[in-house]
């Protein structure tokens, strides 16, 4: 992870975090392989979305971990926070009632 003035910090719980998103996603194969075989049945599809979820959770993990080792200046903060006149989920949709925001060159 590259701080916000280039020096790299990483440390244990990082690391820890980065582990877990990986034995979840590690698992997505073989659970995906497990369901095709057994036509979607109910149990593995079941499975299936619990590992998904898992993998989910563990990333948002690691993304406060990153976050909390490196403040709120670094790059993956700024990415989250988006513009600072309005939250990141909003920057992305458009309202209707509002003109599309272009660039002037």
């Amino acid at each position: 992870m590259v701080a916000a003035r280039g020096r790299l910090r990483v440390n244990d719980a990082i690391l820890r975090a980065n582990l877990h998103l990986l034995f979840w996603l590690s698992l997505a194969r073989f659970v995906t392989g497990w369901m095709g075989e057994n036509n979607f049945a109910r149990t593995p599809t079941a499975v299936y979305g619990v590992v998904l979820l898992m993998a989910a959770i563990a990333s948002w993990i690691l993304q406060r971990t990153i976050i909390a080792e490196q403040g709120h200046t670094a790059v993956l903060a700024m990415a989250q926070l988006g513009s600072a006149k309005r939250p990141a989920v909003l920057s992305a949709i458009r309202r209707p009632n509002t003109p599309r925001e272009t660039a002037v060159a």
